[in-house]
């Protein structure tokens, strides 16, 4: 895993009133690196299995605001493709936060990262997402465009979309 990039903290010793600015020239990782860090009492991070799939995960980007408030923009790019985002993110408490922006995909292969590959390829999308996640629930109001979408060899084009996700994580 590598980090470059610009990191400066405002305000310690109280987070609470910290704002925090990271400009991420270079971020890359990926989920058998995340998997191998060592939390405090011994512990590893679980990640979904389903990560595994995006490979090498590469971010350029910024973060910036406070602890409980704060916008990150940038792009993520994986062998799966890419997906570029403006969110704004106000985490309440460990196991709450809401959250709004933007989202867009670039030539991402969802097929393979749903294992689906056969039916579902590439998606393209353009989207508006407001929403909250609470505990294993994720809840998001969604409205945009699927650009494109490969589906059983057929391309899809200019898809719009308005509808609410409930996701239940485990």
């Amino acid at each position: 895993s590598v980090i470059r990039g610009d990191f400066s903290i405002n305000g310690l010793p109280d987070t609470r009133e910290a704002f925090i600015f990271a400009d991420f020239k270079e971020f890359r990782t990926s989920g058998e690196d995340i998997a191998s860090l060592h939390l405090p009492g011994n512990k590893k991070v679980l990640l979904p299995e389903r990560l595994n799939k995006l490979g090498s995960i590469s971010y350029k980007g910024k973060f910036t605001g406070f602890i409980d408030d704060f916008v990150t923009f940038g792009s993520f790019t994986t062998k799966l493709g890419v997906l570029s985002s403006d969110l704004l993110f106000k985490p309440d408490t460990a196991n709450y936060f809401s959250f709004s922006g933007q989202i867009i995909t670039h030539d991402f292969d969802l097929g393979s990262f749903l294992d689906i590959r056969e039916t579902i390829g590439h998606i393209n999308t353009s989207v508006s997402v407001t929403g909250f996640s609470s505990g294993n629930d994720l809840s998001a109001k969604i409205k945009g465009e699927v650009l494109s979408f490969d589906m059983k060899g057929y391309q899809y084009k200019n898809i719009k979309l308005s509808g609410l996700s409930l996701i239940h994580i485990s």
